[in-house]
Parts: structure tokens; sequence; C-alpha cells
């Protein structure tokens, strides 16, 4: 019998551990909660099966979940379409650039890079709030 509660307590313990007892922390295969995240120069509509990015003279696609690890960190596969001022004809396909989007959620904020995987630029870090609109200031 005593070897039974010792290992009850080690499966409880566990389960502490990660945070499923509580419901509180990430568990993984967890996803950034949908809806509007923004900040300065960004804004985020996350949906279940990714996200649309839109920030200062560009805007991009995230292609897949957003799943979050335990300690609420993500990486997701994207496109990133730089804008450009004046006007755009109707016709006009601006080319889309293949993109990683790294970054962390905790709550309520978040932060966000944008790597450009073809020559390994990066945009940001930004900083986002839930249930903000952002702050843009579009190419004119």
């Amino acid at each position: 019998m005593p070897f039974l509660r010792a290992t009850s307590l080690a499966i409880v313990f566990a389960g502490w551990a990660c945070g499923a007892a509580t419901g509180t922390g990430p568990t993984p295969q967890d996803s950034v909660p949908q809806g509007s995240w923004g900040g300065q120069h960004i804004r985020l509509e996350v949906t279940a099966t990714g996200a649309r990015v839109e920030h200062d003279c560009a805007h991009g696609t995230i292609a897949e979940p957003m799943e979050v690890d335990r300690e609420g960190r993500f990486e997701a596969r994207g496109t990133h379409v730089q804008e450009r001022g004046g006007p755009q004809r109707e016709d006009e396909a601006l080319p889309a650039r293949p993109a990683r989007y790294v970054g962390r959620v905790d709550a309520s904020a978040m932060t966000l890079t944008i790597v450009l995987t073809d020559t390994n630029e990066t945009l940001g870090p930004f900083t986002l709030a839930r249930g903000s609109d952002g702050v843009l200031r579009k190419c004119l």
C-alpha cells in the first residue's frame, strides 16, 4: 500500500509542476488566444488556423495555428508583404516573402519578432496587448 501512495503523489506533483492542476499555465498544444492583439506599429488578428498581421507599410499572414509550449513560446510560418506608398493598381500584386513569426505570450501580453527567412532580416520585436487594435502608420 505505501508504494501506491508514493506513485500517486508523484503523478499529482508532476501535474502540478506543468500547470495542469490549476489550469493557469500553458500546456503543450495550447494556442495563442484568438482575437485582436495590438501594439505600437502592429496589429494581429489570431484565428484557430493562423493569423493576419498588419504593421506600418507591410502586412502578412501566419499560415498555421499558433501553438504555444509550456513557457508560452510559439513559432509559426507565414508570409510577409512589403507595401509601398502612393496609389496601387487593383491588379498589382506585391511579392509575398516567406517569414517565421516567433514570440511569447503571457496572459494578455505578447512579444513578437518577424524573421524574413529568405534574407534572415529581423523585424521587431513588437510588444502587443490582447484586445488592442494597435497603432499603425500606413504608407502614403
